[in-house]
């Protein structure tokens, strides 16, 4: 092929149209226009990409199906009839053929889309627009010259193929119901070409599956689906606290931050969605900053040795101790500064100034309260922090794992007392803007 090889591996393949009737060995290789099956230098066959109106993944016709396991049935046009060529490869090399084939077909194709057509329960007066059309793993994109529309397929709530009249003319569209932020968004694309829209909605058909296993495997209380069952419900959530809709009572917060200021925690957390005002102002969250500043001091008119004793003054702030949840963030800058401890360090008496905070903190937690603490453990010696991870009830710490050139976030559960059911021993995750911390599946974390 003189254009580029997008793919190519060894695998067994067959096609009704080929001269022997058994899978046969030998290259498959994939470009932007063609698919080719080489059983050897001499005995190659071709399917233009053009050609191709289906394909399906795991998919095997009746009369092959003895001979074949993990495997992408290619249905194409030759000589005005349509054939079948099944291409088999372990399950790896399946996946990743399969997606890149999708993208061959599909990427850069004309759409024509209304990115909201529906928002909620009402209709909008968005036009149709030009876009090209781009599927990577879990997402659908609509790219035009205002932007980039992404379609996050695991928020797709259903999706279904009909005809509108658009521009005049009838054209089959795919129609998207799907979640962005919270909200319920129906978005139309339409293509001047039935066969590549078929594809896309073989395409979506697959993911959805893949997404739907992976739901069949979690297992839901009574307690767990009535709440959702109540949230569902309520419908608009907007402004509602979810204590009410589950008919619980909340919990009172309290967050002592060293690093952000009250404005910058406001800002970090309007980044990501979660709108704190309204608790703040009803006194459900008490936000602190401790400045401890230059002088390893809180700020404040007090004598400088006063100041010094952060962690008196910690255990001495009776008010914040009043919440039912306590989050300390971060801890360690908080014992680096404090002179009681940074003697004790330097007499290696790391452990008992350890102990004596512990001691106060399981007074609190007597009380029916939550404690919540981060920490660098690169800023504190094993003697130090050893103490309170063993005292923990929940211990996990966040990672970042380098894989290729992508930097993966990941919790590692270190301890989890008391448990209702199993909790994975790592948990990928992501941030991000507008929508907050996303649990992200094993295979793709």
């Amino acid at each position: 092929m003189s254009e580029s090889v997008i793919a190519d591996f060894v695998g067994n393949f067959n096609a009704e149209v080929m001269a022997t009737t058994e899978p046969v060995k030998g290259r498959v290789l994939l470009s932007q226009k063609r698919l080719v099956l080489a059983a050897n230098e001499n005995d190659k066959f071709t399917i233009p990409l053009s050609s191709i109106f289906d394909v399906a993944v795991g998919h095997v016709p009746p009369d092959l199906g003895d001979f074949f396991d993990s495997t992408v049935t290619v249905a194409f046009e030759r000589n005005d009839s349509r054939h079948v060529a099944v291409v088999e490869g372990d399950d790896d090399k399946i996946s990743k053929f399969s997606t890149v084939l999708f993208k061959a077909i599909l990427n850069g194709t004309e759409t024509t889309v209304k990115e909201r057509a529906r928002v909620g329960g009402r209709v909008t007066d968005d036009a149709f627009s030009t876009a090209k059309l781009f599927v990577s793993d879990g997402s659908v994109e609509f790219r035009s010259s205002d932007g980039v529309f992404v379609v996050d397929l695991a928020t797709v709530t259903d999706f279904q193929r009909t005809t509108r009249e658009i521009s005049g003319s009838d054209r089959p569209t795919l129609t998207f119901r799907h979640m962005i932020d919270g909200t319920a968004v129906t978005t139309m694309a339409a293509m001047a070409s039935p066969r590549k829209m078929s594809i896309l909605g073989r395409y979506l058909r697959i993911e959805y599956s893949d997404l739907m296993e992976d739901l069949q495997d979690i297992e839901l209380t009574d307690d767990k689906t009535e709440i959702l069952v109540a949230i569902y419900s309520t419908g608009d959530m907007d402004g509602m606290p979810l204590a009410d809709i589950v008919g619980t009572d909340g919990s009172a917060v309290t967050m002592l931050s060293t690093e952000l200021t009250v404005g910058s925690f406001l800002d970090q957390m309007h980044s990501l969605s979660y709108d704190v005002v309204d608790h703040i102002l009803d006194e459900n969250l008490l936000f602190l900053h401790a400045d401890i500043g230059d002088g390893n001091t809180f700020s404040g008119n007090e004598e400088e040795q006063d100041r010094k004793e952060l962690l008196r003054r910690l255990m001495e702030a009776e008010v914040m101790w009043e919440s039912d949840v306590i989050i300390i963030d971060t801890f360690d800058a908080i014992l680096r500064n404090d002179p009681k401890f940074e003697a004790l360090v330097r007499q290696n008496e790391e452990r008992q100034a350890a102990l004596e905070i512990i001691s106060f903190f399981r007074d609190v937690i007597s009380r029916g309260k939550c404690i919540m603490l981060t920490v660098d453990p690169s800023t504190l010696a094993e003697e130090a922090i050893g103490p309170f991870r063993a005292i923990a009830d929940v211990f996990i710490e966040l990672e970042m794992v380098e894989v290729g050139n992508d930097v993966r976030r990941q919790v590692s559960v270190k301890r989890f007392a008391g448990m209702g059911e199993q909790v994975g021993d790592t948990i990928g995750f992501s941030v991000r803007s507008g929508t907050g911390i996303v649990i992200e599946s094993r295979s793709v974390a």
